[in-house]
């Protein structure tokens, strides 16, 4: 409790306070309203989109980017220059998960948009002993969604190796992007 003005009735300070708090949170309010406004139609990057950030993966729209850049990737040797590429993570024990975003992928895109469908989860320690999250992506899991992408015709789809790397930095390593 905050001492007070012995001159202010408690009742008083009590309101007082209570106001202040009200103030406080309308304050926040406006500023969160404000952002919500700036991110409606966001013009935070170079290609000013004008996608609707605030709705969230449902307002993310893949097809402003495809719109501006075509379904392909354009390379030089290994490295890409223009164009897109889609990096999907496959968490274990949420293939269904992973085959709902194909799917969507594939009705509001195409199948030839490129896919890299990535096996790197790798838990971190408070998720250690989560049911389904506590542990790496299986090889079965794994190539049940790169199968159900070719299956659906997905023509370029990268994939990676399923081992058990651990693929978090060790900051305490001078080199902490070496994985073991």
């Amino acid at each position: 409790m905050r001492a007070h003005n012995s001159g202010t009735s408690w009742k008083n300070w009590k309101y007082t306070e209570a106001r202040k708090k009200v103030n406080d949170d309308t304050r926040r309010l406006r500023k969160v309203r404000r952002l919500k406004s700036m991110l409606k139609s966001c013009r935070l990057c170079p290609r000013k989109c004008s996608v609707d950030i605030t709705e969230g993966a449902k307002g993310f729209r893949l097809e402003s980017m495809v719109s501006q850049v075509g379904d392909t990737l354009e390379t030089e040797g290994d490295i890409a220059r223009r164009g897109i590429i889609i990096r999907h993570l496959v968490l274990p024990g949420f293939i269904q998960n992973s085959i709902e975003v194909l799917k969507l992928i594939k009705k509001t895109l195409s199948t030839s948009v490129p896919l890299s469908i990535m096996s790197q989860y790798t838990p971190i320690p408070p998720m250690k002993d989560h049911p389904l999250l506590g542990r790496r992506v299986t090889r079965k899991e794994y190539e049940s969604v790169i199968n159900d992408a070719l299956d659906m015709g997905f023509e370029t789809v990268f994939t990676q190796d399923v081992d058990d790397r651990a693929f978090s930095p060790d900051f305490e390593r001078d080199s902490p992007f070496t994985w073991s």
